[in-house]
């Protein structure tokens, strides 16, 4: 038996994504780590950015040092290259790099290349592991 389903088109995108938000956890771990001085980038394999583009309500620019959007870059994880691009723009050898993914597959990549992996399954978990690596203060 075969149901088909329609599905209106229109701002399908948006409709899908409109109650996604921030990982509240995250987020004030990634402002502790960078007000100890520690560089932070996002790197996001994307959809694209028009017509709607999903990343504009996070002002991703303000909160991170280093912004790389696979859209932006023509590079898609798991290529090596732009897990080294994203340390080039960081200004950081890879070795002194942590890749942090909800995807596991991802992870293998960073890690051939140097750097400290996290698997990121549980929000306090993984900001545990991010404080543990980086021996942040308390209030990361």
């Amino acid at each position: 038996m075969c149901v088909l389903v329609t599905v209106d088109p229109d701002h399908l995108l948006r409709r899908i994504l409109t109650d996604l938000d921030l990982e509240h956890v995250v987020a004030e771990a990634i402002k502790g780590l960078r007000r100890n001085g520690i560089r932070v980038a996002v790197l996001s394999n994307s959809w694209g950015a028009g017509p709607y583009d999903p990343y504009q309500p996070y002002d991703l620019a303000t909160r991170f040092d280093v912004v790389v959007l696979s859209h932006e870059v023509g590079l898609r994880k798991p290529e090596p290259a732009i897990f080294e691009l994203t340390a080039d723009r960081l200004g950081v050898d890879p070795s002194r790099c942590v890749f942090v993914d909800d995807v596991a597959h991802y992870l293998e990549p960073a890690r051939q290349l140097g750097m400290g992996t996290v698997h990121a399954v549980d929000p306090e978990t993984t900001v545990k592991e991010l404080t543990r690596l980086f021996n942040a203060q308390p209030d990361c």
